[in-house]
């Protein structure tokens, strides 16, 4: 998912990552991008900082409560300490600057994506070992 209030940006990085092959759904506000994650599970989301109807870092949370393994990476142009800690404070898996290039920015997609399925695969194997545990799994009355 992609979520800038630049149309021109957005239309750029869609075309660039259906070319590389992702399926890639696109939001310029704030508002519309939280209801898609109340809908639907996304691999990565970059989110701008400033977006019209709310700071990006405030749609961060919402990602986290819907879905957790989504890889949340915020983009800004007003790249600073402070809108980093405040990002990293609330969820986002990465940070970049403004303008950035496309062969980096797929670089840190690729592996925000190898991060989210080794977590995926840490997942299934302690419900596997859960599963095979010799003490079982008991659910209602004993």
């Amino acid at each position: 998912m992609i979520v800038d209030d630049d149309k021109n940006l957005v239309e750029s990085f869609r075309k660039f990552f259906e070319m590389k092959n992702f399926a890639v759904e696109t939001a310029c506000r704030g508002c519309d991008a939280a209801l898609k994650v109340s809908n639907k599970e996304y691999d990565v989301a970059l989110i701008d900082i400033s977006l019209p109807d709310m700071k990006g870092t405030e749609l961060l949370p919402k990602f986290r409560k819907t879905i957790p393994g989504t890889r949340k990476i915020v983009l800004t142009g007003f790249a600073n300490t402070e809108n980093a800690i405040e990002a990293v404070n609330n969820g986002a898996s990465f940070f970049l600057a403004k303008p950035v290039r496309l062969d980096r920015l797929l670089e840190v997609v690729n592996k925000q994506l190898e991060e989210r399925e080794r977590e995926c695969q840490l997942c299934r194997q302690k419900w596997m070992e859960l599963l095979s545990s010799s003490e079982g799994v008991y659910v209602g009355k004993v």
